[in-house]
């Protein structure tokens, strides 16, 4: 019995085991930090991936965007026209260098002037990233920066209309337009346009384009030239155009603009003209012998404006905004409309 209990007793050996056991989760432990080390390179690397692609598609997008706007505006792009062809509309853009995405071949039509198109970009790693984008487009109207009448628009002899930059110096001089200087300063965006008639006369300078409306039956304005005037721009009939379009007239219910005419008509600033003036107590300018009126800031309610024998209406907005709500006609065929600009500090 003795002997027995010294067998059972007897722990040499027992640290190997334990020692083996040890090395196993050791191991294990080790196994495990390398395959979540792996694994979490593995996701970083395909995260990376995947935003060089959509970095890349979303450049794409924006290159799309761009080329569109630029064909929109071109006149003689063959690329696209939203308003009139029929879908699907083809595209031809290529990619640019140091860019990967796949440009879109069509443009979809939804319906309602909206559009779609896809752009696939693409990153390392056979990455790639799809985006898709919806627009709406309406047909642009030629005139940004001219003038629109719904009714006559008669310009008479040696009128000039036209556009400049006036971050560029020196500016025109109207003496010696067009020749000097001008056409280096000329934006071309003097358009000018009516839904009714546009009459031009000899030598008549129009710095950008000549648009002819509708009038509200659908018939077409028509345009008579006497002489040669000159048009720097193009020639389009572009049918009705909204003779209202910020709703001055009345309307259901009434705009903001015709409720803010309803309030000048009572409460103007006609009479901060000076005591004296053509529109002292009254709603029209009619100037005429070389007379000479200053408007400053304020909000004026004129019915129309007639300058006449080299008279000058001096818009001068030095002190502050001088806004004229004009209901009738201006006239200006002897005289001068000279606006001076606000200078901010």
């Amino acid at each position: 019995m003795p002997a027995i209990r010294m067998i059972y007793n007897n722990e040499k050996g027992f640290v190997l085991p334990v020692g083996l056991m040890f090395l196993a989760i050791i191991a294990i432990l080790g196994t495990t930090a390398v395959i979540i080390t792996t694994t979490d390179l593995k996701i970083g690397s395909n995260y990376k991936a995947s935003e060089q692609a959509f970095y890349d598609a979303e450049a794409g997008v924006q290159y799309v965007l761009k080329q569109l706007a630029i064909d929109l505006d071109d006149s003689d792009s063959d690329t696209v026209d939203l308003m009139t062809e029929d879908p699907p509309i083809s595209l031809n853009y290529f990619t640019p260098s140091g860019f990967s995405f796949t440009t879109p071949t069509v443009l979809t039509s939804l319906g309602s002037d909206h559009y779609s198109f896809k752009v696939t970009g693409h990153g390392p790693n056979n990455s790639e990233a799809v985006i898709e984008v919806v627009f709406s487009a309406e047909q642009k109207s030629i005139f940004d920066y001219g003038l629109f009448t719904n009714g006559l628009l008669d310009l008479k002899a040696d009128a000039k209309i036209y556009s400049y930059d006036s971050r560029e110096t020196p500016i025109p001089d109207p003496i010696n337009f067009p020749d000097v200087i001008f056409p280096d300063a000329s934006t071309g965006e003097a358009d000018i346009g009516s839904n009714t008639q546009i009459n031009t006369k000899m030598d008549t300078y129009i710095d950008g384009n000549i648009g002819l409306g509708a009038d509200s039956s659908g018939s077409d304005a028509i345009w008579t030239d006497t002489g040669t005037p000159t048009v720097t721009g193009t020639f389009d009939t572009i049918g009705r155009v909204d003779p209202d379009p910020l709703g001055a007239n009345d309307s259901d219910p009434p705009s903001e603009l015709y409720n803010k005419f309803i309030d000048i008509i009572a409460n103007n600033d006609n009479g901060t003209a000076g005591d004296g003036s053509p529109l002292e107590g009254a709603t029209a300018i009619d100037l005429g012998n070389a007379e000479t009126l200053t408007l400053t800031a304020g909000d004026y309610y004129i019915t129309d404006i007639v300058l006449r024998n080299g008279s000058t209406l001096t818009i001068d907005a030095s002190s502050g905004p001088v806004n004229i709500y004009l209901s009738g006609t201006l006239d200006a065929e002897e005289g001068e409309l000279e606006s001076k600009k606000r200078i901010c500090p």
